[in-house]
């Protein structure tokens, strides 16, 4: 009976684990990320260039401090947003 008990409390873990990891990963992807390479921007680098033209300057305020750059498309060509000089990380390549 003991065996029995154990076989279906470390089946219980087993589920309850890959439960909790499919939930994450749903929860991620609806969330698209942080804004990093392949996610969805922050909205305030959408909103910013909403009526600009290509390579028009823009500014925001980032938890990170102020941000400059230019409205552009994204790599990816999904959105227009205020994209930081040096790229999407800010960092000069």
């Amino acid at each position: 009976m003991k065996k029995d008990n154990v076989l279906k409390v470390s089946r219980n873990l087993i589920l309850t684990f890959c439960a909790t990891t499919a939930l994450v990963t749903v929860s991620n992807a609806q969330q698209g990320g942080k804004g990093g390479p392949g996610g969805t921007p922050p909205k305030e680098a959408i909103e910013i260039c909403v009526g600009q033209d290509e390579g028009s300057q823009c500014t925001m305020n980032t938890p990170r401090g102020e941000l400059s750059g230019t409205c552009q498309n994204t790599p990816d060509k999904k959105y227009f947003v205020c994209m930081p000089e040096g790229g999407p990380d800010g960092q000069k390549r």
